[in-house]
Parts: structure tokens; C-alpha cells; sequence
């Protein structure tokens, strides 16, 4: 949506009359960035009355600690409000308890969490920089955040959850990060790998266990574990350490860690999703963040040997599960939700990727992206094992359970069966190598990334410094504008008065 320029001006005239002046571009001219670009600003205008000019929408409020400054890296702003939507589904308590995790409706969950890498974190999903993606956006990550509501505008497992449950707790909020209070049951964090799960594992269970509102024992407990992408990522740098017979490994020691402590718990197990597929992001800003962050899925020397790997761990994990390890009493259950497996790039009519599902970076997902993400793990849910989507497919309406309907596992499932000759996939005596073993150098095609991120930043700050300058001379307008206005009406006063 395009503004006037008449209506900029009118609009930070009015900023100028309730914010000191010096604050105004640092908070409140991005807002109304965020207001015209919005798809649901559309009505969004200035309305001029006898006594004063008001915009038809509450503006963000600024933050406690936020002071003004000269300082490039301005903070996030909040997001201005969503537009409030509707529960689609007919949302209703359980008649009855659930004793098994093979009888859990919606409502019996009492407790979330969730475990993975920056993409449970969800960083960036709210950035609009690509230096916000340093941020973790976990009040909106689609397997754990709870901020505000579904009917607020925010979709995710939780909140989706809270429908059927509004006394659930351990759901992420806000932006922090692991070891912030509001970050709760979400041990998820930037950069982990597979090896990373075990640690996870306990940090989630201490945590459960000693929150005073968390009845350990007897809570239905539903975690997400989402692990995989930044293994693939390394994998070219060090091919003895990210093999799939390692990935298992990790991934069973966690999940043993968890059957073995976590009673009352339903998991859903993520597969890993096709990390090859950035590589269709391709603007000068993504190539430099995937030379940085993920060489091996765009740059690596064997995209097919690479392709090989990531259904290797898919098809490993498929295997452990489906080996009944996690089948062995009525408390726990471990779930494959594979709608990621098959997922590929969304794009747009001409057959461009859809950036609106990414964050600044190109690489992860952003609230759009998340948003999309909670649909697709819902909907997964009450789709029985081996009939399951493995792919997402955006737009896709949220499945509404009939009441009394069970979350599928592979014991309820009514057409699936669990295999009879399950080999074992992950030997314990399997060698981890050391990080530094055999590392690999893998080098960047000759893009310039480092230019090309240079370039960036140069055209990023003078394009905020013209910013600022043009917004300084409209301050200075708007001053002049109200001086020029007290001197009119100080000699009508005195002519009055004469």
C-alpha cells in the first residue's frame, strides 16, 4: 500500500506533537512503514477534524528500557495489532481423562515443549533486517510460542492448543533467548546439532520438574523435536561427523532420555526438512548469509551425495521410531511428523521463490513461514501414520478434530502396522569423531560474498542516513510550521484584543 506524500508528512507532523522529537525516527516513522506495507493497513488513513488530526489505529508502544540514540542497530519494533480472526473449529473439553497417550485429545494437554535449533528459536521471524535475525522471535515459533491468542492473529501449536486448554503452560513468549524466564519450556537453541538433543533432553525435564505449576508425574506433556538442518549445513566441512548412523545415534540418546524420564508425554518427532532447497534464494543478500551460515546446501561439492544424506536421516529416524522402542507402555509415544520431507520451495505465479515465507536472511522461516509450519504439525496430528502429508501445502484450512477424536500414533492409527524385521540403525559402538577431525575447507563460489555484504551495508547506511536527513527536515518543517502558526495566532490574539 502506497502512501502520499502529503499524508507522510501530515502523519510525522502529528508524531512530532505527542514524541520528543529526537524519538521520532528511531520508533514510530517505522511503524508507519510497517502500517503501509501491511496487507490489512489497506484502510488505514488521516482523518482531519476541526480540532486535531488522529490516526484510526493504536501506535505501538515504545519499550520500557528504549532510549533515543544516534545508533544504527535501532531495536525491533513491536508489530502493530493483527486483525482479530475466528477458531474455525468447535473446541470442547474431554469428556473423560485420557489414561493412555493412545487416547490424548487436544484438550488433555496440559503441558509444551519443545527442542531443536534456531528455527524452534525462531529467529528472524519477526525481523525486518537482516541483522534482526539474530533475534529469537520464541513467542511466535510455530511448535511452542504462545504469544497473544489464535483469534489474535497468531498461529501456533500452543495457541492452537489453548483452544481446548486455556490452562496450558510451557509455551515460549516474547523475544529472549534459552535462558530467559519467558523463553519456559523451550530448550531449543541457534546452532545445535544433532549431538546437542541429549543436553536438551534434561535441561527440559529439570525445568519441568521444577516449575511449581507443572504436576510432573501426572500431566500430559506434549514436546516437539525439531533437529537436523544445521547438521546438514556442517556436513561438507566434516563428512565423518554428520553421517546419518551419527545423526540416529544422537537422536535415539535424547529420545531414550526422555521415554526413560518423561512419564505422560506424546513427542512429536520432526523430520528434517530439505535444506537444499535455499539454494533457490538466490539475491545477492542470501548468498552471502548461505556462504556464511550453510555453504554445504548451496556450495557444497556433491549436491547429490548431499540429497543421499538428508534421506538417510530421514529415513534412519523413520526406522527408530518405527521399531516400537518407543512403544513399550500406555504414558509414552514418540510420533514421525514428516510434512517437511517432501516440502519444497513456495513460489510465487512466475515461478519465483516466495521470500514472504523467510526471513530477512533467507533462512529462516519467517512468522508467515512459522504460521504455516503450526498448520501443517496440526493438521499432521490427526492424520494417521502412513496416510500422513509430507509435504505442506500453504493455505491449507486447519483440520478441526470431531470431538472424542485421539491424536494418531502408531498404535491407534487404524491402517498402519508396525514392521516385523526392524533392523537396528543407530550401533552404540559407532565412533564419534572430534570436531576437528578431518574438517574439510569448502569454499564459496567467486560471488564476491564478502563484496556483495560490504556493498550492502554501505547502501543499508546511507540509505538510513538519507533517511534521517529527510525526515530531520520535515521535524524542522513541522516546527517551523508550528512557530509560523503560534505568531499568527499571537497577532490575531492582539488584534482582537486591540
Amino acid at each position: 500500500m502506497t502512501f502520499s506524500l502529503s499524508f507522510t508528512l501530515a502523519s510525522v507532523c502529528l508524531f512530532l506533537q505527542v514524541l520528543p522529537t529526537s524519538c521520532t525516527w528511531d520508533n514510530y516513522v517505522q511503524a508507519i512503514i510497517k502500517a503501509s506495507l501491511d496487507e490489512h493497513a489497506q484502510a488505514v488513513t488521516v482523518f482531519t477534524t476541526e480540532s486535531s488530526r488522529t490516526l484510526p489505529f493504536n501506535l505501538p508502544e515504545l519499550p520500557d528500557n528504549f532510549t533515543c540514540s544516534n545508533e544504527l542497530n535501532i531495536p525491533e519494533l513491536p508489530d502493530l495489532p493483527k486483525p482479530p480472526q475466528t477458531y474455525p473449529c468447535t473446541s470442547f473439553a474431554p469428556s473423560t481423562p485420557a489414561t493412555s497417550v493412545h487416547e490424548l485429545t487436544p484438550g488433555d494437554i496440559k503441558v509444551v515443549g519443545a527442542m531443536g535449533d534456531s528455527l524452534t528459536a525462531a529467529n528472524g521471524a519477526g525481523a525486518t533486517t537482516i541483522v534482526g535475525s539474530l533475534r529469537e522471535y520464541r513467542g511466535i515459533s510455530f511448535s511452542i510460542g504462545g504469544d497473544d491468542s489464535y483469534r489474535q492473529g497468531v498461529v501456533t501449536l500452543p495457541n492452537i492448543l489453548k483452544e481446548y486448554n486455556s490452562d496450558i503452560i510451557g509455551f515460549s513468549v516474547g523475544i529472549s533467548d534459552r535462558e530467559a524466564e519467558d523463553s519456559f519450556f523451550n530448550v531449543g537453541n541457534p546452532g545445535d546439532i544433532a549431538r546437542d538433543m541429549k543436553y536438551q533432553a534434561y535441561r527440559l525435564i529439570d525445568r519441568m520438574k521444577s516449575h511449581p505449576d507443572v504436576d510432573y508425574q501426572n500431566d500430559w506433556k506434549m514436546v516437539t523435536m525439531f533437529i537436523g538442518g544445521n547438521d546438514l549445513c556442517y556436513y561438507c566441512t566434516n563428512k565423518k561427523m554428520y553421517t546419518a548412523e551419527l545423526y540416529i545415534q544422537y537422536l535415539q540418546a535424547a529420545l531414550d532420555v526422555l521415554h526413560e524420564e518423561m512419564p505422560k508425554a506424546f513427542i512429536n518427532l520432526i523430520s528434517v526438512l530439505k535444506v537444499p532447497e535455499i539454494a533457490l534464494l538466490d539475491k545477492p543478500k542470501c548468498n552471502g548469509v548461505h556462504c556464511l551460515f550453510c555453504k554445504c546446501a548451496k556450495y557444497g561439492d556433491d549436491q547429490d551425495e548431499m540429497m543421499q544424506l538428508l534421506r538417510d536421516y530421514q529415513n534412519y529416524t523413520n526406522q527408530l521410531v518405527e521399531s516400537g522402542r518407543y512403544d513399550t507402555s500406555d504414558d509414552f509415544t514418540v510420533v514421525v511428523q514428516p510434512f517437511l520431507e517432501e516440502t519444497e520451495m513456495p513460489l510465487l505465479e512466475d515461478g519465483e521463490p516466495d521470500y514472504t515465507y523467510f526471513a530477512e536472511d533467507c533462512f529462516h522461516f519467517s512468522e508467515k513461514g512459522h504460521q504455516e509450519a503450526a498448520v501443517s504439525l496440526w493438521n499432521g496430528m490427526f492424520q494417521g501414520v502412513g496416510e500422513k502429508a509430507r509435504t505442506w501445502y500453504p493455505g491449507s484450512p486447519l483440520t478441526c478434530p470431531s470431538e472424542g477424536q485421539y491424536i494418531y500414533t502408531y498404535k491407534n492409527s487404524p491402517n498402519y502396522q508396525f514392521p516385523t524385521n526392524t533392523a537396528p540403525v543407530a550401533p552404540s559402538t559407532t565412533k564419534v569423531p572430534s570436531p576437528g577431525d578431518d574438517d574439510e575447507s569448502v569454499d564459496c563460489p567467486p560471488d564476491n560474498s564478502d563484496e556483495i555484504i560490504l556493498t550492502a551495508s554501505i547502501i543499508y547506511i546511507v540509505s538510513f542516513c538519507v533517511l534521517v536527513a529527510i525526515f530531520a527536515s520535515i521535524a524542522l518543517y513541522c516546527r517551523r510550521l508550528g512557530v509560523k502558526s503560534g505568531m499568527k495566532r499571537n497577532l490575531e490574539s492582539k488584534d482582537v484584543h486591540m
